[in-house]
């Protein structure tokens, strides 16, 4: 959310991946859809408002798991693929990501055969991944 504005990108109906963004005023309840000339089809990703922008990794794109960043300007509502150095994760979805200082930790995943238990830190000042940082399991 920024502001009152919840943001809300991509998603799916079961058969067809989505590119669209829409805006949901909380205040007014006020739908509206942003027309974005270049888009990115999207689901099961995550995205993580830092400041001005939205951060979108991974997901799928209709034809696979993807490992990309993608940043959404909130001001200028364009697109940017973001080139990030070091190791780049595997592609994935169903993962989280947690925004903590400068940094967005992108914990877990699943690629459609393989379940993650990683956790890796984009370092967003430099736009770089550092390696694994730990390997978890939860016993229950």
């Amino acid at each position: 959310m920024s502001g009152s504005k919840l943001i809300i990108f991509g998603g799916s109906d079961g058969a067809e991946c989505f590119d669209d963004v829409w805006i949901y005023d909380v205040e007014t309840h006020i739908w509206k859809a942003v027309d974005i000339p270049v888009a990115f089809r999207r689901l099961s990703h995550t995205a993580t408002l830092v400041g001005s922008y939205l951060f979108v990794i991974g997901g799928h794109d209709g034809d696979g798991y993807c490992n990309d960043v993608l940043l959404l300007n909130l001001v200028t509502m364009t697109w940017d693929k973001r080139k990030v150095y070091g190791k780049a994760l595997s592609g994935r979805g169903y993962h989280a990501t947690v925004l903590h200082d400068s940094r967005l930790l992108v914990i877990g995943g699943f690629d459609g055969t393989e379940v993650f238990g990683d956790v890796t830190i984009l370092e967003l000042a430099v736009h770089a991944y550092y390696s694994q940082i730990s390997h978890f399991t939860i016993d229950v």
